[in-house]
C-alpha cells in the first residue's frame, strides 16, 4: 500500500510538473504571439505612416499645381486690367482688346500637370495700332513665351524613374501678346515685379521670355549651310545631264554601272562590238536603208538636179558630224572627272536606291533588323520630345505616369537597345567580310586604309547633316510652341563642332547646357569601335581560341566596368535619377557599350568560317530560339517595376540588370542572324528579309542623323499643345518614321551614295 501510496505521488508529481511545463510553453507562446502582434502593429503603423507621407507628398504636389495655376490666372487678370485700363483712354483701345485676346487662357488639366498655356499666336502677329499719337507712332502685336521657373519642384520628392515628369514640371510656360514696343527683358521684370508684388516670388521665378518672329539670325552655319546647298545642287544637277547625256548617246542602254559609273564599251548588253556600239548600221544607212542611188525616188543619178544632189551631200555631212559626236563624248565619258560627276547623278542613285536585287551570299535578315531598330528609336524619342519640348505639356504628369504603367510600352522606354543592334551588325558586318584577309595577313594587313575608309564612309553625310541643322532647322519652324533658338543645342553646337568630325564628343564630359546633336555619340562609339577591331580580329590570325577569348574579354570587360559604375552613382535600373553622371559615365562611353560589337565580331568569324552557314541539330535550334526568345523578353519587360516607377529595384540588382542586359540583347540579335541566314528561321527570316526593307534599310544611316531634328520640325509646327497619351506616341512616331524616310532619301541621293561611288571611282583610277 505504501509503495502505491508512493507511485501515486509520483505520478501526481509528474503530471503537476508537466502541466507546469505546458502552462510555461503556453505562456511563452502567449508572450511570443503578442511579440509578434506588436510587430506587425509597429509595422502597419510605419505602412500607415508611410501612407500618409506619400498621400501627403501627392497632396503638396496637386496643392502646388492649384497654387500655380491660381498664379497664372491672377497674372492673367492684373495684365487684362492693366490694358483694358490703357485701351479705355487711347485712341488704339480696339487693339490693345485684340492684344489681350491672343492671350493665354487657363485651359483644363490644370490639376494633370499642365505647364504650358498657348495663345493665339496669328491673331497676335496679324495685329496692327492706328495712329496714336501726332508723330504717327505705330505698333504691331509680338507674341513672346514668358517661361517662370516652378521654385517648388525641389520641395517634392520626385522618384528616381520620374525624372521626366520633373523636368516637364520645372518650368510653367506662359503665350503672351504685347506690343513691340516691348523688350524681352521688359517682359521679364514686368512678371517679376508681379510675382513679388502677390508675395508669390518664393514659388514661381520669370526668368526668361522668349519673343517670337518671323526673323532669323544668320549665323555662320546659315553661311555655309547654304554654301553646300549650292554646291551639292550643283553637282547633281550636273552629274544628272551628264548621265542622261550619256543614255542619248547609248540609246537602249543604261550606260551606268549601279556605282554610277560610264560603263565601258565591252560592258554594254547584246554582247555587241566595240564598232557596233553607236548603231548598227553602216554611215551610209543612217538615214535611209535604201543605197544612195535610190535616196530620190526612180530618178537615175544624172537626172538629180542642183539642189537634191546639194540637200543630200548635206545630211551625208550632218550624219557623219552626229556620229563623230557621239564618238567623242562617248570617249570623254570614261575619264575620271566625268565619272566623279556621274557619282552625283540623281538618276542613277535613285535606281540604286530603288533596287531590291542582292549579290550572292547577302545576309538579308540585316536589312529588316536595320529598319525595324531605326523606327524603334523614332518612336521612343518620339515619347521623350512630347515630354520635354513644347508640343506637349497638357498633361505631362498625368500622361506620363500613365503611359510607364502600360506593360507593353517598356518597348518605347527601352528604344536605346535598337543603337545595340546597330552595333551588333556593324561588328558582324566587319568581321564577316574582312576576316579572311585579315586572317591572311594579320598585322600586315592596311588597317591605315581600313580607318581611311571608314572615316570618309561615315564623315561627310555625317557633317553635312549636322551643319545643315545647325545652319538651316529654324527657318523650318514657326508657331507658338516653336522656340526662337533652333536647334535648342545651337550654341553649343557652336562652340565644339569640332569634336564631331574627330568624333570624340561622347567622351566630352558636358553639362546638360552644353550638350549638341546629342545622338551623334553613336557615331564616335562606332568610330571608336573600328579603331579597336584590330585587337579583337589580328588574334584569329594566329589561332582562333585566341580570337575567341579576345572577342569574350572585351565583352566581359565592359559588363564589369559597367556594373562596378552603376554601383559607385547608386543608379536604378530606369537610371533617371543622376541622368548627366549616367549620361557621361554609363550611357555615352564606348567601354560601356562594346559588349554587342564584341559579339558581333564573334558571330560574323562564326558566319565566315562555315561559308555563311551554320549547320545544327534541331535540339540546338530549339533550346537556342527559347533562351534568346525568353532572354530578349526578360531584358526589355523585366524592369517593369523599375520603369514605371511601381516597385524599384534594389542597387545590387540595379547594377547587375546594367552590367549585362546590352550584352545579352546584342547576344540575341547575333542567334536571330545566324539561325535565319542558316536556314532556321522559318517566318522570322522571310519576315526580316522581305524585300521593302531592303530599300527602306539604305535609308537608315541618313534616317538616324536626322530623325530627331525632323521630329522637333514637325511638332513644334504645332498650333496646340499635345494631349500625352498611347495614340498621340503612335500616331505621331508613324508620321516621323515617314517623314524621317523621305528626308533621308534626298540625303541619301545627293550625298550618302555620291561619296560611296566617289570613293569606288578613287580605286579604279588607282588599279588603273
Amino acid at each position: 500500500m505504501r509503495s502505491l501510496v508512493v507511485m501515486r505521488s509520483l505520478v501526481v508529481m509528474r503530471s503537476l510538473v508537466v502541466m507546469r511545463s505546458l502552462v510555461v510553453m503556453r505562456s511563452l507562446v502567449v508572450m511570443r504571439s503578442l511579440v509578434v502582434m506588436r510587430s506587425l502593429v509597429v509595422m502597419r503603423s510605419l505602412v500607415v505612416m508611410r501612407s500618409l507621407v506619400v498621400m501627403r507628398s501627392l497632396v503638396v504636389m496637386r496643392s502646388l499645381v492649384v497654387m500655380r495655376s491660381l498664379v497664372v490666372m491672377r497674372s492673367l487678370v492684373v495684365m487684362r486690367s492693366l490694358v483694358v485700363m490703357r485701351s479705355t483712354s487711347d485712341a488704339g483701345g480696339l487693339a490693345y482688346r485684340y492684344v489681350f485676346d491672343a492671350w493665354a487662357k487657363p485651359g483644363p488639366s490644370l490639376l494633370e500637370g499642365r505647364s504650358m498655356f498657348v495663345g493665339n499666336y496669328h491673331q497676335c502677329r496679324g495685329i496692327q495700332s492706328p495712329d496714336v499719337t501726332k508723330t504717327g507712332e505705330r505698333f504691331e502685336g509680338n507674341y513672346c513665351v514668358v517661361s517662370l521657373a516652378n521654385l517648388t519642384t525641389s520641395q517634392v520628392s520626385y522618384m528616381r524613374s520620374d525624372f521626366v515628369t520633373m523636368m516637364a514640371l520645372s518650368r510653367v510656360q506662359i503665350g503672351t501678346c504685347l506690343p513691340d514696343t516691348c523688350t524681352q527683358k521688359d517682359i521679364t521684370n514686368l512678371f517679376g515685379e508681379r510675382l513679388r508684388a502677390m508675395n508669390l516670388s518664393s514659388l514661381l521665378g520669370a526668368y526668361s521670355a522668349d519673343c517670337l518672329s518671323d526673323k532669323r539670325e544668320v549665323t555662320t552655319f546659315t553661311i555655309v549651310a547654304l554654301l553646300i546647298v549650292v554646291v551639292i545642287g550643283t553637282l547633281v544637277i550636273s552629274g544628272t545631264a551628264v548621265d542622261l547625256a550619256a543614255q542619248f548617246c547609248k540609246p537602249g542602254s543604261t550606260n551606268l554601272t549601279p556605282e554610277g559609273q560610264a560603263k565601258e564599251p565591252e560592258q554594254e548588253t547584246n554582247n555587241k562590238e566595240p564598232e557596233q556600239l553607236t548603231n548598227t548600221k553602216e554611215p551610209e544607212q543612217l538615214t535611209n536603208t535604201k543605197e544612195p542611188e535610190q535616196l530620190t525616188n526612180t530618178k537615175e543619178p544624172e537626172q538629180l538636179t542642183n539642189t537634191q544632189t546639194t540637200g543630200k551631200i548635206q545630211i551625208i555631212a550632218v550624219q557623219h558630224t552626229v556620229n563623230i559626236s557621239k564618238t567623242i563624248l562617248n570617249t570623254c565619258l570614261t575619264g575620271v572627272w566625268v565619272k566623279c560627276f556621274l557619282s552625283f547623278s540623281a538618276c542613277t542613285n535613285w535606281k540604286r536606291l530603288l533596287s531590291t536585287t542582292q549579290a550572292p551570299g547577302s545576309i538579308t535578315v540585316i536589312y529588316g533588323l536595320r529598319f525595324l531598330s531605326m523606327s524603334w528609336m523614332v518612336f521612343g524619342h518620339t515619347f521623350l520630345i512630347l515630354t520635354y519640348g513644347r508640343a506637349s505639356k497638357s498633361n505631362v504628369a498625368q500622361g506620363n505616369a500613365s503611359l510607364k504603367r502600360y506593360r507593353i510600352f517598356d518597348i518605347i522606354t527601352n528604344m536605346h537597345l535598337g543603337v545595340d543592334t546597330f552595333f551588333v551588325i556593324s561588328g558582324f558586318l566587319m568581321s564577316y567580310l574582312k576576316l579572311k584577309k585579315v586572317t591572311e595577313s594579320g598585322w600586315k594587313y592596311n588597317w591605315i586604309r581600313y580607318f581611311l575608309h571608314r572615316y570618309w564612309r561615315l564623315t561627310p553625310t555625317y557633317l553635312v547633316a549636322f551643319v545643315l541643322i545647325v545652319g538651316l532647322q529654324r527657318f523650318f519652324v514657326s508657331g507658338p510652341t516653336a522656340p526662337t533658338v533652333q536647334p535648342f543645342q545651337k550654341e553649343a553646337c557652336e562652340k565644339y563642332w569640332w569634336t564631331y568630325p574627330l568624333y570624340i564628343n561622347n567622351l566630352m564630359r558636358f553639362g546638360r547646357a552644353e550638350m549638341c546633336f546629342l545622338h551623334a555619340w553613336s557615331m564616335a562609339v562606332d568610330y571608336q569601335f573600328h579603331l579597336l577591331c584590330p585587337l579583337m580580329v589580328v588574334p584569329f590570325y594566329y589561332h582562333r581560341y585566341y580570337g575567341i577569348a579576345s572577342c569574350l574579354l572585351f565583352a566581359v570587360a565592359q559588363m564589369i566596368v559597367s556594373g562596378s559604375l552603376a554601383y559607385h552613382f547608386k543608379m536604378t535600373v530606369a537610371t533617371f535619377g543622376k541622368p548627366l553622371e549616367h549620361l557621361n559615365y554609363i550611357y555615352f562611353p564606348f567601354y560601356t557599350r562594346i559588349g554587342p560589337f564584341a559579339l558581333g565580331i564573334l558571330t560574323g568569324y562564326i558566319m565566315s568560317t562555315n561559308n555563311g552557314r551554320v549547320v545544327m541539330d534541331r535540339y540546338v535550334v530549339v533550346i537556342g530560339w527559347i533562351l534568346s526568345t525568353t532572354s530578349g523578353l526578360a531584358v526589355v519587360f523585366g524592369v517593369h517595376g523599375d520603369l514605371s516607377g511601381e516597385n524599384l529595384s534594389s542597387l545590387l540588382v540595379a547594377s547587375i540588370y546594367t552590367a549585362t542586359f546590352r550584352t545579352v540583347f546584342g547576344a540575341c540579335i547575333c542567334w536571330i542572324i545566324v539561325a535565319c541566314t542558316s536556314g532556321y528561321g522559318g517566318p522570322i527570316h522571310a519576315f526580316l528579309s522581305w524585300s521593302p526593307f531592303t530599300v527602306l534599310s539604305r535609308l537608315t544611316y541618313s534616317g538616324y542623323l536626322i530623325h530627331i531634328n525632323v521630329l522637333d520640325v514637325m511638332l513644334q509646327n504645332l498650333e496646340q499643345p499635345i494631349y500625352l497619351n498611347m495614340f498621340a506616341v503612335v500616331v505621331y512616331g508613324t508620321a516621323g518614321v515617314v517623314f524621317i524616310s523621305a528626308v533621308a532619301a534626298i540625303l541619301f541621293v545627293c550625298v550618302e551614295m555620291p561619296t560611296l561611288s566617289l570613293e569606288k571611282v578613287r580605286a579604279n583610277g588607282r588599279k588603273l
